[in-house]
C-alpha cells in the first residue's frame, strides 16, 4: 500500500463500500459473531468490529475504524479512524487516532497514540504515555509510563529513562544518603 495513511484510506474505501467487497449493513457497522458491544458504547459507521472483538461500555469508534477478531476496547477508550489487529487491547481512557496498533499489542490506560503511528505486535504502551505522529514502535518494545515518544523505536532500541543532573558516586544505600 506504500504507506500507513494509504494502508488507513485503503481500509477506510472498503468500509465506505468504494470497493465492492461486501454487502454493508444498513446500519453501516460490520458486527461478526460473537462480538460483545456494550449498549452504552457509541460506534459510528462505517466501522467493523471482528468475531470475539469485545467493546465495553462509554467506548468511542469513530468511522473508519476497524477492530480485530478478539480485540478489546475498554471503557472510555476512543478510537477514531484506526485499525486495531487481532487480540490488541486498549485499555480504559486511551485515546488511538490515524493509528495501526498491532496483534496482542497493549495500550494501557490514559495513552495515546497519535496519526501514522504503529505500534508492533506484543508491544506494550504504558500509562500515560504519549507516541506522537509518525512514530513506529517495533514489536516486542515496552514503552514505560508517563513517556512521550516522538521517534520510531526499531529493534534492539530501548525505551529508557533518560537522567540528567548531578550523579551520587555511592557503594551502599547508607553512602548515598550521606551524600544528599
Amino acid at each position: 500500500v506504500g504507506n500507513v495513511e494509504a494502508y488507513l484510506c485503503a481500509n477506510i474505501d472498503v468500509l465506505s463500500g468504494c470497493l465492492s467487497t461486501f454487502i454493508m449493513p444498513e446500519n453501516g457497522i460490520i458486527r461478526m459473531p460473537g462480538a460483545i458491544v456494550d449498549e452504552r458504547a457509541h460506534i459510528e459507521s462505517p466501522a467493523y468490529i471482528g468475531a470475539g472483538a469485545h467493546i465495553m461500555k462509554n467506548a468511542f469508534i469513530s468511522a473508519g475504524t476497524i477492530v480485530a477478531d478478539g480485540a478489546i476496547i475498554m471503557e472510555g477508550a476512543s478510537v477514531k479512524r484506526s485499525i486495531i489487529y487481532p487480540h490488541a487491547e486498549i485499555h480504559k481512557n486511551a485515546q488511538l487516532r490515524g493509528c495501526v496498533i498491532a496483534s496482542h499489542a497493549h495500550v494501557l490506560e490514559n495513552a495515546n497514540v497519535f496519526e501514522g503511528s504503529v505500534i508492533g505486535e506484543k508491544t506494550i504502551i504504558g500509562v500515560n504515555a504519549s507516541i506522537e505522529s509518525g512514530a513506529k514502535i517495533w514489536p516486542g518494545k515496552m514503552i514505560s509510563d508517563n513517556r512521550r515518544i516522538s521517534k520510531s523505536i526499531v529493534w534492539g532500541q530501548k525505551s529508557r529513562d533518560d537522567f540528567s543532573g548531578p550523579s551520587i558516586r555511592a557503594k551502599t544505600p547508607a553512602d548515598a544518603a550521606d551524600t544528599a
